[in-house]
């Protein structure tokens, strides 16, 4: 069962209080909890299923007063937590449209090695430079 909130006059779906990873984030909260907690209860407050968020997305979501270590620490909670919500992608975006990175495709771009353009089949020399992360809710 979905969550229902209004913001700024639209309806926004959070993540129903019953899905297993409110436990681990009560679990987090204890005697020092980390300093993305509040971010990561923002975050799970707001997305809606099946919805593709990009940084700035998240980092809109939050309160002015999270900073950006706070909410790239909630995405990787909520990224490889047991009961995960998010799954990220690494695409490539240009004039062709935009391209999920196969797994061994985005291995390249983390070693920062060049790879074929999926569809021009170009060399791209700079991969950390030419792509980006985004984070899908999941069903």
């Amino acid at each position: 069962m979905e969550q229902h909130r209004y913001r700024g006059g639209q309806l926004m779906r959070g993540i129903a209080k019953n899905h297993p990873v409110w436990a681990s984030i009560e679990e987090m909260r204890g005697a020092l909890p980390p300093a993305w907690i509040d971010a990561a209860t923002a975050i799970l407050s707001t997305i809606e299923r099946g919805t593709t968020y990009s940084f700035g997305d998240l980092r809109s979501i939050c309160d002015d007063s999270a900073t950006d270590e706070q909410v790239v620490g909630s995405a990787n909670f909520l990224t490889n937590c047991w009961d995960a919500v998010f799954d990220i992608e690494l695409f490539l975006k240009d004039e062709t449209g935009r391209h999920v990175l196969t797994r061994e495709q985005a291995n390249l771009v983390l070693n920062d090695t060049p790879f074929r353009h999926p569809v021009t089949g170009d060399l791209i020399e700079e991969p950390q430079k030419a792509t980006y992360l985004s984070y899908r809710c999941l069903d």
